[in-house]
């Protein structure tokens, strides 16, 4: 995505949870609430900054530099695929602690919570193995008409934004709700 576009739609969730978070004071729902919903937005934030100064397109050429100095260049493969591995597995095993944090959480509302803040996490492993630039993690991300990266970055943060809007629904019909 262009990153003006990506920009775009990361500010949006940024507001979006700052709603939520406000939303959550008003209400008076429980404070982790209130401070998961502010990070989230500064998070989102933070994404806005990170795209904005090419941060991690320096992280990659520092590391490539890096590599090249230490002589590790040639042999790269041999740490980038290890490092891609264990990334794609902590982000299944946190997506399997994630799926069973929301089947034991009663309230819909926590749940709203709980996704966009995992769903927020998602973006950690993404960074990494766009950072780690395997040729084989590449291919997977940025090749063809629609690219995965695009789509699990949109996803993403589509997820949190919706996650957000619920949450919004759900507690402002909490507070029309006779005591």
């Amino acid at each position: 995505m262009t990153t003006v576009l990506i920009v775009l739609i990361y500010g949006v969730v940024a507001l979006t949870c700052l709603g939520a978070a406000a939303l959550a004071a008003v209400q008076h729902m429980p404070k982790p609430d209130r401070v998961l919903w502010a990070v989230i937005a500064i998070a989102f934030a933070l994404l806005i900054v990170i795209r904005l100064e090419g941060v991690e397109e320096s992280l990659r050429q520092w590391l490539r530099g890096l590599s090249r100095t230490e002589g590790w260049y040639a042999n790269r493969r041999q740490f980038q695929m290890p490092l891609a591995l264990v990334t794609v597995l902590l982000a299944a095993a946190a997506g399997w602690l994630a799926w069973h944090r929301l089947r034991i959480t009663n309230s819909r509302s926590r749940r709203a919570v709980w996704v966009a803040a995992m769903a927020t996490l998602g973006y950690l492993p993404l960074y990494a193995l766009r950072i780690v630039s395997l040729h084989l993690t590449d291919v997977l991300l940025y090749y063809g008409p629609v690219k995965v990266n695009w789509v699990v970055d949109g996803g993403l943060a589509l997820v949190v934004a919706a996650s957000a809007f619920y949450y919004g629904r759900r507690v402002m019909r909490r507070g029309r709700q006779p005591s």
